[in-house]
C-alpha cells in the first residue's frame, strides 16, 4: 500500500471516528472503538501459529522489555494521527477528545489519540488468546501530552511517577502478565 492511500486512510479513520460521536454520542463511540480493536484482533489470521510478539507485531514495531514491561520507543499512530493534522490543517478533533477522556476515567486506558483505544482493546484481545493479559499503563504523543492508566498502574504496584519517567524516552508503555 503506498504512502498516498495509507495517509488518505488515516484521514478517512479519523474522520469517521468524529462522524460516530457527531452523529451518536461520545459514550457508544467509546464503546465501538473497544469493539473495532477486539474484532480486528479476532479476524487476523496471522495470528494463527504465530506467538504472541508476532501477532501484536501486525500492529507495532517489537518492544523493548524489562520484565513483564513493554515500551514502545514509538506509536504506530502517531504517523496517521500526524497526516490527518497535515491533511486537514486541524488537530484531533475536540469531539474525539472526549471519547479518549471517558477512556482515560476508567483508569484502564491511556488514550493521547482515538487510535490508541482502539489499538489498546487489540492487544488485550490478542493476549487473552494466548492466554496472556495485558495492562496498558501509559501513552504519550508528538506534543508530549501524557495520558496514565492510574488504575491498572495502581493493581500492578508500579508508580505513576515511575511510568511518566519512561514516558520521557518511549511513547507508549504495558504490561504482559
Amino acid at each position: 500500500m503506498g504512502e498516498k492511500t495509507k495517509s488518505f486512510i488515516s484521514i478517512l479513520s479519523i474522520r469517521l471516528m468524529k462522524d460516530l460521536v457527531d452523529f451518536f454520542d461520545a459514550n457508544l463511540t467509546f464503546g465501538t472503538l473497544i469493539k473495532t480493536g477486539k474484532k480486528m484482533a479476532s479476524i487476523d489470521r496471522r495470528m494463527e501459529g504465530a506467538d504472541l510478539q508476532k501477532s501484536l507485531g501486525v500492529v507495532e514495531a517489537e518492544p523493548i522489555s524489562e520484565g513483564n514491561l513493554k515500551l514502545l520507543p514509538k506509536c504506530p499512530f502517531t504517523k496517521p494521527t500526524r497526516d490527518y493534522e497535515s491533511a486537514t490543517g486541524k488537530a484531533i478533533p475536540g469531539s474525539l477528545k472526549k471519547v479518549m477522556r471517558i477512556a482515560n476515567k476508567t483508569g484502564q486506558f491511556a488514550a493521547v489519540t482515538p487510535f490508541c483505544i482502539i489499538h489498546q482493546a487489540f492487544r488485550e484481545a490478542v493476549g487473552s488468546h494466548f492466554d496472556k493479559e495485558i495492562k496498558h499503563l501509559g501513552a504519550k504523543n508528538e506534543a508530549g501530552e501524557i495520558a496514565l492508566a492510574s488504575k491498572n498502574i495502581e493493581e500492578l504496584g508500579l508508580s505513576e511517577e515511575e511510568i511518566k519517567e519512561k514516558l520521557g524516552s518511549y511513547e507508549c508503555i504495558y504490561w504482559i502478565s
